[in-house]
């Protein structure tokens, strides 16, 4: 008999402003696309934005949302209303922590409650969507865009070597 495997991935990179269509996003769904139709003893659950936009051909995938503040979506009204404090580093960089912070808890809360076999994380180093988190099971990460090197964004979504 053959063991059914489950399979977790974390499908949020593919729901950011139009990424189901392009890179990261199109990657996610036609790998989804492809567990589905050709891995029949893989069962599929999709970690994904509260709320967030599933294409058809996926819906039939267990869900389990990740409630917590997105990188882009600042909650303090003087960062989208006065231009001088939206472009603060020190507030820009406390709001991306934070973001990362309230991202990596949630997941590990996630995890604990929705077990899987293997978890993939499309997109390893992803602003605010993939922060590294204690996982308790095995890791696929992906490194399929290095935009955020060229950006040089803060290092500590980099896995660390020592």
């Amino acid at each position: 008999m053959i063991r059914t495997m489950h399979v977790g991935i974390d499908f949020r990179g593919a729901q950011c402003s139009g990424s189901g269509l392009r890179g990261i996003g199109r990657y996610t769904v036609d790998l989804v696309e492809g567990l589905l139709r050709f891995a029949p003893n893989v069962k599929v659950t999709l970690f994904v934005r509260d709320g967030g936009y599933l294409p058809p051909s996926i819906e039939s995938c267990d869900v389990v949302p990740i409630h917590a503040l997105s990188w882009t979506d600042p909650t303090d009204a003087l960062w989208t209303k006065i231009p001088k404090v939206r472009s603060s580093e020190f507030l820009h960089t406390r709001h991306w922590e934070r973001s990362v912070s309230e991202q990596k808890s949630a997941m590990e809360r996630a995890l604990r409650e929705n077990p899987v076999d293997l978890l993939h994380l499309p997109s390893a180093l992803d602003i605010g969507s993939y922060p590294l988190f204690n996982s308790p099971y095995p890791l696929v990460m992906g490194f399929l865009d290095a935009i955020v090197l060229k950006l040089k964004c803060p290092a500590t979504l980099l896995p660390s070597t020592g």
